[in-house]
């Protein structure tokens, strides 16, 4: 699994977009549908806030045209952080590393009794050992538990919006800005507290049991444009971990969105591609650049 796609938000938020199969891909939206995709108006220029799905397959390829449209009327493409860069050996590796505990520490000794003999159910029942992951720090356990899930529906990230149009704004000559550092996102789980690493391991065993049914809802959703039900089914169970959601989504929404204030101010069109769930409900992208006054449209 490539490290990168489950960098830019919780494992819950990167579980969430996942067609269940190329027949659902397949499937068309619903008459008169928007898209996950927001049209925000500055007083030079516009953005468009696109609502990223860090897997997909083939099937879905081209994009419904407003959001193709979108991305070909833009000079500027943003993405969460340096593709490029953190696709490099050096940063995987460096991910790896924080995600290890030092030799002779284990996942046992930091984790409650609770939610490792949670966690042991799991794996024994998945992959047959329960010691497999023994060496991980909880939100690396948590990303490799979605790997296996989404291995399991056969899902590859290398399908995945960011990937698509990171490939054509480079064919393109665009200009490609990052909203954060590889080092910000390198050091994004990895700065989780223990409590917070744990919250985060727990969070994705309370949902994963229902994974496949989850699927199928949130691919629906995000498809027809329904942000009301993808507030709901993304938000819910993470407002349940406030600190691990503040860090990991609020405050990134509030930081993102200066930047792209200063991107809105420099006069030339913007397409945004981050996760969905950045723009959806309180407190979203969406939420605080429509509460700073500006006017924004859902394509």
């Amino acid at each position: 699994m490539k490290i990168r796609h489950s960098l830019s938000t919780l494992v819950v938020l990167a579980i969430l977009f996942q067609p269940l199969s190329a027949a659902l891909a397949q499937q068309p939206p619903k008459a008169g549908t928007k898209h996950c995709l927001w049209k925000v108006q500055g007083k030079t220029t516009t953005a468009y806030l696109f609502g990223s799905i860090h897997f997909l397959k083939k099937e879905f390829y081209p994009l419904p045209k407003p959001i193709e449209d979108a991305y070909a009327n833009s000079q500027v493409v943003m993405f969460e952080t340096d593709f490029e860069e953190m696709q490099t050996p050096q940063t995987q590796l460096k991910m790896l590393q924080q995600g290890r505990y030092p030799e002779g520490e284990t996942l046992k000794q930091h984790l409650s009794k609770e939610t490792y003999a949670k966690l042991q159910s799991y794996l024994t029942e998945t992959v047959g050992t329960g010691e497999v992951f023994d060496t991980l720090k909880p939100w690396m356990v948590a990303i490799a538990l979605l790997g296996v899930e989404l291995q399991k529906l056969g899902f590859d990230p290398q399908q995945g919006v960011d990937k698509y149009f990171f490939g054509k704004a480079t064919q393109d000559k665009k200009t490609i800005l990052p909203l954060e550092t590889v080092d910000f996102q390198v050091n994004l789980l990895s700065g989780l507290t223990q409590v917070e690493g744990e919250a985060m391991l727990k969070e994705t065993l309370q949902e994963i049991s229902n994974f496949k049914k989850m699927l199928g809802e949130m691919i629906d959703a995000w498809k027809n444009g329904d942000a009301k039900a993808l507030d709901t089914l993304t938000l819910d169970v993470m407002r349940q971990f406030p600190d691990v959601h503040k860090k990991l989504l609020l405050d990134r929404n509030k930081d993102w969105s200066s930047k792209l204030e200063k991107q809105l101010a420099a006069g030339k069109p913007v397409f945004v591609v981050v996760g969905a769930a950045h723009l959806v409900g309180k407190d979203s992208l969406v939420d605080l650049l429509a509460k700073k006054g500006y006017k924004i449209e859902q394509q």
